[in-house]
């Protein structure tokens, strides 16, 4: 799974499964504002940084602007006019040196400062590797209004899709690469917001491990199966890897955070993602629940990654992009795609391609990505690598459009060739 649209957030919290991020403030928040106002601005970095830097901090902003509502602003932080300031939500990016509008606004926060992967907030101080503050309240430029900052040290992209949406149920919420680290409520309508430590919470956080690989760099808890296994699954990732590259014509490098989690529970609580695993491209990161009773590593992950670097960020939906990532894996409960797509053939269950690509959320997993994946191999052998890219590209330009209109073949067409090649041995 890429992370694109606004995401379920499991209410579940390490040793305490009453509901981790259930309970907010009583305040207007940032979800029910944008929301309901419709008005957001995103203020992306755009000061001491590389023209790539900027290029991926507006991306990001994108990737949110299309998580709330298609019609928001995202803009350069030096561009902001005062009427971006007054009439709207803002979210401003960044740091203090990469976007010059979070200075005057943080100096009401107590103690507040992000360095390196070190962070000051409220007479505390936390560590992580790409640690970060999201911390907002209403604003007092204008009435009904609210801000919100993304504060990291790094000068690109470090916050989770995932911690970004947990964050806006409260006042703030302090996280790194593996997830969140505290989170909680203060009476941000003073002059000096009040932070009362008790109220907050603070997800009990393990020793945590690093491993490095060509491709990779592993984190995850001390004392897990992870751990005992960390030399095979170093191994294996680098297989896959290997073959996503090869099999897709990926040439482009990438170095890609693989996140391990021991449970569900751990993954929900951390990430504020239920689900055994999911990707992030723009970090690049992947989350991974490994446990005794599910090891979903492999390659249908970081190949969500890989097209997305190699390719285009531009999401070209559902089942293209679940397709190629489910494609590099081949088997789904121990039978080949193709063979999942024949027994739903001969039983009649076989959905039409149009109609799985623009109803995929119909379908039962078991069926639309064993189908999509197939169809991915189908269109590798009939049109080649290349125009599987041009199809890919096409949909993340338009997708308002079907795979049928970019092909230039009828629907009926289409999905007969499709099932002639299915049946083929």
């Amino acid at each position: 799974m890429r992370n694109i649209l606004p995401l379920f957030f499991a209410c579940i919290l390490l040793s305490c499964p009453s509901a981790a991020f259930a309970q907010s403030n009583d305040q207007p928040n940032f979800v029910n504002l944008v929301l309901n106002n419709g008005n957001l601005v995103i203020a992306c970095p755009d000061n001491m940084i590389s023209s790539f830097e900027k290029k991926n901090w507006l991306q990001y902003g994108n990737d949110i602007r299309m998580s709330f509502n298609p019609a928001s602003k995202v803009k350069p932080a030096s561009e902001l006019t005062d009427d971006d300031l007054s009439g709207n939500c803002v979210l401003f990016l960044g740091n203090a040196i990469t976007n010059n509008k979070i200075t005057g606004f943080m100096k009401k926060y107590p103690q507040v400062a992000v360095e390196g992967n070190k962070l000051s907030f409220g007479g505390r101080e936390f560590s992580g590797k790409n640690i970060f503050l999201l911390v907002g309240g209403p604003s007092s430029v204008c009435e009904k209004k609210y801000f919100l900052f993304g504060l990291s040290s790094g000068t690109l992209p470090q916050i989770s899709a995932e911690c970004l949406h947990v964050a806006l149920k409260y006042d703030f919420l302090i996280g790194d690469q593996y997830g969140v680290i505290s989170f909680g409520i203060f009476d941000a309508s003073e002059e000096n917001p009040k932070l009362n430590w008790k109220t907050a919470t603070i997800l009990p956080r393990p020793q945590m491990k690093l491993r490095t690989t060509e491709h990779y760099e592993f984190v995850f808890p001390s004392g897990t199966l992870a751990e005992k296994d960390i030399t095979k699954i170093e191994r294996f990732q680098e297989e896959c890897y290997e073959k996503v590259c090869s099999k897709l014509g990926f040439k482009k490098p990438v170095k890609i955070s693989f996140l391990l989690y021991p449970s569900l529970p751990d993954r929900a609580a951390f990430t504020g993602h239920s689900g055994n695993g999911n990707a992030d491209d723009l970090l690049p990161r992947v989350y991974i629940l490994y446990s005794d009773s599910a090891k979903c590593i492999g390659s249908h992950e970081i190949t969500h990654i890989l097209s997305a670097e190699n390719w285009s960020r531009k999401y070209p939906g559902e089942f293209l992009d679940e397709g190629i990532a489910e494609y590099s894996d081949r088997i789904w409960n121990k039978k080949t795609h193709r063979e999942i797509v024949r027994d739903l053939l001969k039983q009649g269950r076989l959905p039409r391609i149009i109609d799985l690509e623009s109803a995929w959320n119909k379908y039962q997993d078991n069926i639309s990505y064993p189908v999509s994946a197939a169809f991915v191999a189908f269109a590798i052998e009939k049109y080649g690598i290349v125009g599987l890219k041009k199809i890919y590209l096409s949909l993340g330009e338009d997708r308002s459009k079907s795979i049928e209109i970019y092909l230039k073949e009828s629907p009926e067409n289409l999905q007969k060739d499709f099932e002639n090649w299915i049946r083929k041995e």
